[in-house]
């Protein structure tokens, strides 16, 4: 079953307001008197919390009698129902990872076993974090969601995509056909009709300021800053089989710098991995919190 406990704008440092949401999922039968974990969602570029709930209801539907999972999301600066803020220096990496540090001051229970899930350029958010403030005594586990890190095998270099050094005005006119090849390049072709147009939808109504900044200010984790996570957590690395935006190559890549507990490849999909086959990624999740 899933419940939401809260959803509003907070404002999470000063001058940075953001769209938080708090979702309970719990399974069958008695609710234990606490949560046995708490799950932090952290989504990919230009995108939102969105992305993720199809995935909450697969895990709400495969979690075992007795378990309660509470769910932490938001949408990063600027992106989903987040307010636009045109501050050009607002977007760099370690202002999302402060944001991501304030979440955890002041959202978690730092009693609860918490695992951290990032899909895309989150992980590098998500690692830089635990490297540059610390790994919480009660973080467990880290889960990464068809992500990449700087290196060859990244496609993505650091500073986004070249055509994001176009003016806004000139972005805004490419929109229409940067939201199809967007599209067409994340989700697999046996996606269904339903989730790619929301996928159209939702990427042609991104603004451009946003995605420039945001796009701009990439800095992809390195393997110095990932050598030593294993020791703290357990990590688990999923990666669409047939992604067209980063390569489930770069996703291995990763997986074998952070020494993941597991990479695993999932058929038929492409970046979109949690968005195509929630179901499995629910289960792969699933199997690594019951090992913890």
């Amino acid at each position: 079953m899933k419940s939401s406990k809260a959803s509003e704008l907070i404002e999470i440092r000063p001058g940075r307001t953001i769209y938080y949401r708090n979702e309970l999922l719990t399974g069958p039968n008695k609710q234990p008197t606490a949560p046995t974990f708490q799950l932090v969602f952290l989504h990919g570029t230009c995108a939102s919390s969105l992305q993720y709930d199809g995935l909450l209801r697969s895990l709400a539907s495969g979690l075992p009698a007795g378990t309660v999972l509470d769910c932490h999301l938001y949408d990063a600066i600027s992106c989903g129902k987040s307010p636009l803020l045109k501050d050009w220096e607002a977007y760099h990496t370690d202002q999302s990872v402060l944001d991501l540090k304030a979440i955890v001051d002041t959202k978690l229970d730092k009693s609860i076993p918490t695992i951290f899930v990032g899909h895309s350029y989150a992980p590098s958010v998500i690692i830089r974090y635990l490297h540059s403030h610390g790994v919480p005594s009660n973080a467990k586990g880290c889960i990464f969601l068809s992500s990449a890190m700087a290196g060859d095998l990244n496609p993505i270099p650091n500073g986004g995509h070249p055509i994001f050094m176009l003016p806004v005005f000139l972005l805004q006119c490419l929109q229409p056909s940067m939201t199809k090849s967007f599209v067409e390049l994340a989700y697999h072709p046996n996606t269904s009709a339903d989730l790619i147009q929301a996928a159209n939808e939702s990427n042609s109504g991104n603004d451009m300021y946003m995605a420039k900044a945001h796009h701009t200010h990439h800095l992809w984790i390195t393997s110095d800053e990932c050598a030593s996570l294993h020791e703290k957590v357990a990590i688990l690395v999923l990666h669409g089989k047939q992604d067209r935006i980063l390569p489930a190559d770069a996703g291995q890549c990763l997986a074998d710098s952070v020494k993941a507990k597991r990479f695993v490849e999932v058929e038929e999909t492409s970046h979109q991995v949690m968005e195509e086959k929630p179901a499995e990624v629910a289960r792969h999740i699933l199997d690594l919190l019951k090992e913890l």
